[in-house]
């Protein structure tokens, strides 16, 4: 999905476009095998294309409890425009195998779990306002582009299943200030752009700069398309916690990057964390 906004920049305007990238998913990185990334979930929601037909947006989300999600406001901002409460849910998990010669090797990534859940989409305010103004053309900015689904009925998982963290303000204002030292990890799973028996992935970031709201990242990591609303986790004494949600690739004539838009749970005054 794209976004477009304009910065004055050295007096004259720069047109910018944020945007997913088209290589392959999360590129350099490696599979997330074990069950505490089972909380990163692949789902999709109601959305109108440029000509206004229906079309359903694919996007990851992460699990805070049974009943609460965390992902990318664009992901879900045309079904909060829409009034339209379901998305369909898939959390998976890696497929293995026993060969003959007794070697245990992993085939594929599928989901044990498909579902339809109906919740409340929650956005800031300041992109509430904006979205009833401008509608389905209104762009989302990085310091905005941020969402929680609260849902209806908890969804049924194991009582052993790990939910990600959240940080508070305080904390979280530490882990900006020091989010090099902390090496971000960020987590997506991209049925687009990886087919084969990686699906699911993740990788640390190498090179990141806060910027308060969003954060900024030229990282050798790079972010796909298919991978926006994934969780950029910081890893605070032995917890690990969802810091931010996947953004998309931002670019100008000068330069590219991928952006993070930072969990400001301050922010969402309707939810109950």
């Amino acid at each position: 999905m794209k976004h477009l906004w304009h910065i004055l920049t050295l007096g004259f305007v720069a047109s910018i476009t944020l945007q997913s990238a088209t290589a392959l998913a999360l590129a350099p990185s490696s599979p997330a095998l074990t069950p505490d990334w089972e909380q990163v979930v692949w789902f999709s929601s109601e959305g109108r294309d440029p000509n206004g037909h229906s079309v359903a947006g694919y996007c990851n989300g992460t699990l805070i409890r049974a009943d609460l999600m965390v992902t990318a406001a664009h992901c879900v901002a045309h079904a909060w425009l829409l009034r339209s409460d379901e998305i369909k849910m898939e959390i998976g998990r890696y497929r293995y195998v026993t060969r003959p010669d007794g070697k245990v090797v992993r085939v594929g990534y599928a989901p044990f779990l498909k579902t339809p859940m109906r919740g409340q989409i929650h956005l800031m305010a300041s992109l509430q306002n904006r979205l009833q103004r401008g509608g389905f053309k209104t762009q989302i900015p990085p310091e905005e582009d941020v969402a929680f689904i609260a849902f209806n009925q908890p969804v049924e998982l194991d009582p052993a299943f790990i939910f990600a963290k959240l940080l508070t303000v305080a904390e979280r204002s530490q882990a900006l200030a020091r989010l090099s030292t902390l090496a971000p990890q960020v987590t997506t799973i991209n049925l687009f752009a990886e087919m084969s028996t990686d699906t699911k992935r993740t990788a640390r970031l190498n090179n990141t700069v806060n910027r308060t709201s969003w954060i900024e990242s030229k990282s050798s990591v790079r972010v796909a398309e298919g991978d926006s609303g994934g969780p950029l986790y910081v890893t605070v004494g032995k917890d690990r916690f969802v810091i931010a949600v996947v953004k998309g690739r931002g670019q100008s004539i000068f330069s590219n990057w991928d952006a993070f838009t930072v969990v400001r749970t301050e922010l969402f005054p309707g939810v109950k964390f």
